[in-house]
């Protein structure tokens, strides 16, 4: 019988019923080994012998073992193979994981054997993880995809965590089975239509570095060696290797900062086949690359042999502009701008080029395009021009902290280039007073979020590294310093901890225990402490600017597009001293505020209200709890005014939670009108949709789906309204989720059937703004494609290539440019 059960243990009382799946095949011979390994972390297991009764493919082989698994009451499904072994651990650690939660899928560390005591841990090898354990529901189910798919999956979205413990594959401990495994697959799937990565990864050992397996996360029992193939024999013919398509693809996945290695390699490895084949747009590619990984030399090299262009000369701009050559960036960009005087992207860094030598007074400004209306700037004649950080203070109808804020600037260790941008009003430099005289104040009349005020200090500055620093806030001694060190040492971000001004303020210091515990300084959730960062000025050309339309939290925006891709340093001792309320209705008042702020996306809006209701008591009260424990490590009041900062914890955490009911209040009437509106819409009806939309975009001004709805109601109206409030509307949309694709989507769609002119201006405008995000590049392009501005949608095409060459929309693009006249000269391709 192919089937085969067996139980290993009795399940205890309150403990989740845990079962193993798993197949075999030519490495059946192994099973005993994996089974010892695992039977004191399952209580029984379920398997598929294939060499008996081959199965169609892994997903029917897989959906044999899910039905066998219900059948025997699982509660929770571990999957395994027979050449692979869990660390010890997760025998003491299984009940804790299967608790009766069960929205969590749990993955696991894989850690590829080249040794029985080795795991390969270079780059891309060590961030390798599998989802393992899977908990049975209702809409459990196993996908139809034929190799490497997923072995369960859920109809219902579920969260993956990770459980901390490591698994060991073994197949990779013998040389012949690793170029067994690389040809198997690569004969198998010679498209790579399974795995767009490709498979020449499998065999690469050019950065092979290994790690012995510490002594606490060891598996048992130890592997002995027989130097099997564990599978077929490879096939007689040799394998197709991969393509720069699949380069390319596998290139996305060494963003990270431990990848760089791997990164250069495959980078090199896309340049050598590019140059072969005499695919211009691909070295152009690379070059990009190249400049962003400090190889400036050999990306100018490389620009130089090729034919002069538009697209060629803006890269060799933006590469001499990297490597300091600054005369020649603008001599070649100006020459752009010649060629396509109707390109925006040239003009914009000639502009940036301009402002590298500390020029900020035109008219035609960078920081400009974040201001909507009137705004000065003036210089003062003791500013430091020469600094290695800019310090951004942001100031909000010119408070009267604001000149504290720049003092604590000015007397710091180390001089900092220091920009006030303060919006909505006031008299900004009378607050400074003489302190003016040292700083770079622009002023802009119409309020503005603190993402736009943060832009404008990014473009009005030349500091190689950005700081902020809100007005309620002042820098204690070393603040500037301690950035650099951080920075120093190869971090593209750097983080700060914050405490009260007022250290014997209790309603200050109960509000900091409530909101900032876990950046206080030795608080253990540094990794979470994603705030307060400082950046190397180069993050804003590769990741784009903080989003100007969020109220709040434009930083936690932002800095998701760092993470995992760059180097953040914490804990670093950088201190943010924080001005809270000092009095306890100001407290409350500030605790109730922020509940009432909470995004949609943060509330349980489809659950019931009890049970919504109770969610939130529970949440609250687990918050509460780690403030109360954090106010017990504050040193600066008596065990008197502890207690009294814990009574005022609990007062916070409640008008919090009116805060919240009240931000539901608003958002189920909001869902609503919300509901009406789409209905109209589908209906035929935008003057109705209009209505609801707008009345639910007042009521949460926040919340990007009913600005989308407003925009696609005036989309559709007839007679149709102006085009800019139709843009407008989109853009506020999008700019209130930085993270969707439908709001841009949509006003291309829109604006390239009926205004090809507008489209490209409006294209090149966000491209400007997001230059990491291709889609701007790609609807550029498109736009002037329609317009007859070929040259224009060659430079956009190109762009957008350079920025995402793994996007399928920019390799079409990229494949209609092989033709084009980009070949290399013989020169370049014979020194390959």
């Amino acid at each position: 019988m192919a089937l085969q059960l067996q139980t290993v243990r009795r399940r205890q009382k309150n403990e989740q019923k845990v079962v193993l799946a798993f197949c075999s095949h030519d490495d059946a011979h192994l099973v005993p080994a994996m089974l010892a390994n695992l039977s004191p972390a399952v209580h029984a297991w379920v398997a598929w012998d294939d060499r008996r009764t081959p199965a169609d493919g892994e997903p029917a082989r897989r959906r044999i073992l899910l039905d066998a698994c219900r059948a025997m009451e699982a509660q929770w499904i571990l999957v395994a193979d027979p050449d692979e072994r869990y660390e010890d651990r997760l025998a003491s650690r299984m009940r804790q994981l299967c608790r009766r939660q069960q929205d969590i899928v749990w993955s696991f560390g894989l850690r590829e054997l080249y040794a029985p005591d080795r795991y390969r841990s270079d780059g891309f090898w060590n961030r390798k993880t599998r989802a393992c354990l899977f908990p049975v529901t209702d809409c459990i189910h196993v996908p139809d995809k034929a190799l490497h798919g997923h072995w369960f999956s859920y109809r219902k979205p579920r969260n993956i965590r990770p459980s901390g413990l490591d698994f060991y594959h073994l197949r990779m401990i013998d040389p012949a089975r690793r170029q067994a495994r690389w040809a198997q697959y690569a004969s198998i799937d010679p498209e790579r239509r399974f795995q767009k990565i490709g498979y020449d990864y499998l065999i690469d050992e050019r950065s092979l570095r290994l790690t012995a397996i510490p002594p606490d996360r060891r598996y048992s029992p130890g592997h002995v060696e027989d130097h099997g193939l564990w599978g077929t024999s490879p096939p007689s013919a040799d394998p197709p290797r991969d393509t720069n398509r699949h380069r390319f693809f596998f290139l996305q996945r060494l963003l990270a900062p431990d990848c760089a290695t791997q990164r250069m390699l495959v980078i090199r490895d896309i340049l050598s086949e590019a140059i072969a084949e005499t695919d211009g747009a691909t070295i152009m590619a690379c070059a990009a690359w190249l400049c962003a990984e400090g190889e400036s030399a050999e990306a100018l090299a490389l620009l130089e042999s090729l034919p002069a262009s538009p697209a060629r000369n803006l890269l060799l701009a933006r590469t001499c502009r990297a490597s300091g050559d600054l005369g020649r960036a603008r001599g070649l960009a100006r020459a752009v701008t010649e060629a396509l005087p109707e390109s925006r992207i040239a003009r914009t860094e000639l502009r940036r080029l301009r402002e590298a030598s500390g020029d900020f007074d035109g008219e035609d400004a960078l920081w400009r395009r974040w201001v909507p209306g009137a705004a000065t700037l003036r210089t003062g004649p003791g500013v430091v021009t020469d600094a290695p950080l800019t310090v951004v203070v942001i100031g909000f109808r010119a408070p009267a902290e604001l000149g504290e804020a720049v003092s604590s600037l000015l007397a710091q260790d180390v001089k900092a280039e220091i920009v006030v941008v303060n919006s909505g009003g006031g008299d900004a430099a009378r607050r400074l007073g003489p302190r003016r005289d040292q700083v770079r104040l622009i002023e802009v009349a119409d309020p503005l979020y603190v993402g736009a005020a943060r832009n404008i200090g990014i473009d009005a500055s030349r500091a190689p590294v950005v700081a902020f620093l809100a007005a309620d806030c002042l820098a204690a001694p070393g603040w500037v310093r301690q950035r650099l060190e951080g920075h120093r040492q190869g971090a593209a971000a750097v983080d700060s901890r914050v405490i009260a001004d007022r250290p014997r303020s209790l309603a200050g210091l109960a509000l900091s225990a409530w909101l900032h515990w876990p950046r206080w300084p030795g608080s253990e959730a540094e990794p979470q402490g994603l705030y307060g960062l400082s950046y190397d000025r180069r993050v804003f050309e590769r990741y784009g600017y903080f989003s100007p339309d969020l109220r709040v939290a434009e930083d936690t925006h932002f800095n998701r597009r760092l993470q995992g891709r760059e180097v953040v340093r914490f804990g670093t001792g950088v201190l943010t001293l924080h001005r809270y309320p000092r009095t306890v209705p100001a407290m409350l008042l500030d605790a109730y505020r922020r509940g009432k702020r909470t995004p949609a996306i943060l509330l349980d809006l489809m659950k019931p209200p009890a049970a919504r209701l109770q969610g939130f008591r529970r949440r609250r009260a687990s918050r509460h709890l780690l403030a109360r424990e954090a106010s017990l490590r504050i040193d600066s009041v008596g065990r008197i005014g502890k207690a009294i900062i814990r009574q005022l914890i609990r007062a916070v955490s409640h008008a919090d939670l009116v805060g919240l009911r009240m931000s539901v209040r608003i958002f189920d009437r909001c869902g609503e009108l919300g509901g009406k509106a789409e209905a109209a819409l589908e209906a035929g009806r935008p003057a109705e949709a209009l209505t609801a939309a707008r009345t639910a975009r007042d009521l949460a001004p926040q919340e990007s789906r009913y600005h989308l709805l407003e925009a696609l109601a005036l989309s559709r109206l007839d007679p149709p309204v102006q085009q800019a409030e139709v843009i407008a509307a989109f853009r506020r949309a999008a700019g209130l989720d930085p993270a969707a694709k439908e709001p841009h989507a949509r006003l291309y769609a829109h604006l390239l059937e009926s205004d090809p002119g507008t489209a490209l201006r409006v294209a090149e405008e966000e491209a400007d703004r997001a230059p990491h995000e291709p889609a701007h590049a790609l609807a550029a392009a498109e736009a002037a494609t329609r317009l007859g501005l070929t040259d224009l949608a060659d430079l956009y095409a190109r762009f957008a290539f350079f920025s995402a060459p793994w996007s399928p929309d920019c390799q079409a693009l990229h494949d209609s440019l092989r033709t084009r006249r980009d070949a290399p000269p013989a020169s370049l391709r014979s020194s390959a």
